[in-house]
């Protein structure tokens, strides 16, 4: 039995099987009692009722019975305000910030959005209050001076790829922190996610956006399951590929936090350099002689 298999499928596989179970259910519902319908090619149950959401309620006289029939079923409301910074963080053409503007407060719980023309949006909010973030891609560009950094953030996705996008701000914040933690899903169930913390701050290039901790906090709501100094991430990954099998091409920083968890689940308290292994002293002596723990 591989445990950190079992523990990605339980905490964050099934979670998206139950997501789409319940978005399937909104979706039925809304097009029910609104007499309307799309057209759709293969998209999963939670992708077209994103779709209907960000390209038709917003601009439409649904909003009221969208999101009426989202909260019945359990939407995490956070979460709107979570894609707004998402898309103000993308927002390629800012000659169009105006009408993205216009469209996202149309949302239940957001009443204002502002924008201090250069690099620092403010969403208000009656129902979860005020949340101030800087555009990471304006603070490495202009601040930072990084390069490497803006080049990183010009040629790859960031959106979906949270743990390489930490684990590529560790090269150049060896003394900030790289976090992976248990954040509340769209209905039911967690989804693992990595960023950077520093002193005050938290890094996420996934919504190029660099917040408040405090604030980052009590939106995302994260529960932390590894906590590294960037410097040590490398020390830690070689324990765990020992002490685990799982997938070389897995994350490093989520192979350190699927570990962490069963380690958690099993109440152990001490080192992780004295954990207890989840695989079999000979595969280990193999993975140490082909030296594929260093993957």
């Amino acid at each position: 039995m591989n445990v950190c298999e079992d523990i990605l499928n339980s905490c964050e596989n099934k979670s998206i099987e139950l997501n789409d179970e319940i978005y399937d259910l909104v979706l039925q519902e809304f097009l029910s009692r609104s007499g309307q319908s799309f057209s759709f090619e293969s998209l999963t149950p939670g992708a077209k009722v994103r779709w209907i959401k960000n390209h038709y309620i917003y601009i439409s006289e649904y909003v009221g019975l969208f999101f009426e029939i989202m909260e019945k079923h359990g939407y995490n409301m956070r979460l709107e305000i979570v894609d707004a910074i998402f898309n103000l963080g993308h927002l390629v053409n800012k000659s169009q910030l105006d009408e993205v503007i216009k469209v996202l407060i149309k949302s239940p719980v957001i009443q204002d959005i502002r924008f201090n023309g250069k690099n620092r949006f403010v969403i208000f909010s009656e129902r979860y209050g005020h949340f101030s973030f800087e555009l990471a891609s304006y603070y490495f560009r202009e601040l930072n001076k990084n390069r490497k950094i803006t080049n990183y953030m010009k040629k790859n996705e960031l959106a979906g790829y949270c743990h390489d996008n930490t684990i590529f701000l560790s090269i150049f914040f060896p003394d900030f922190h790289a976090i992976t933690s248990f954040c509340p899903s769209h209905f039911v169930g967690t989804r693992f996610h990595s960023y950077t913390k520093s002193r005050n701050s938290v890094i996420d290039l996934c919504y190029n956006c660099i917040m408040d901790i405090e604030q980052y906090y009590r939106l995302f709501q994260p529960q932390e399951i590894s906590t590294i100094l960037n410097s040590e991430i490398i020390k830690e990954l070689i324990t765990v590929n020992l002490k685990t099998d799982q997938e070389e091409k897995r994350c490093a920083l989520l192979k350190i936090a699927l570990y962490k968890q069963y380690l958690n689940n099993i109440n152990y308290q001490g080192g992780l350099r004295d954990a207890p292994s989840t695989i079999d002293k000979e595969l280990t002596y193999k993975k140490v002689m082909s030296g594929s723990f260093y993957r």
